[in-house]
């Protein structure tokens, strides 16, 4: 039988890789409209 800590533990890691996940999301978001933005930029300027 799973202990109460043992399934603590466990939610706590599932809740640790949805953190890490989303914010290499928003990294990947984030990176995008950096890009877009440099984009726009250029054209602006040329």
């Amino acid at each position: 039988m799973i202990s109460e800590k043992e399934n603590r533990i466990r939610e706590l890691e599932q809740a640790l890789r949805e953190s890490i996940r989303l914010t290499a999301e928003r990294e990947v978001y984030a990176s995008g409209r950096e890009e877009a933005s440099r984009q726009i930029e250029q054209q602006v300027c040329l």
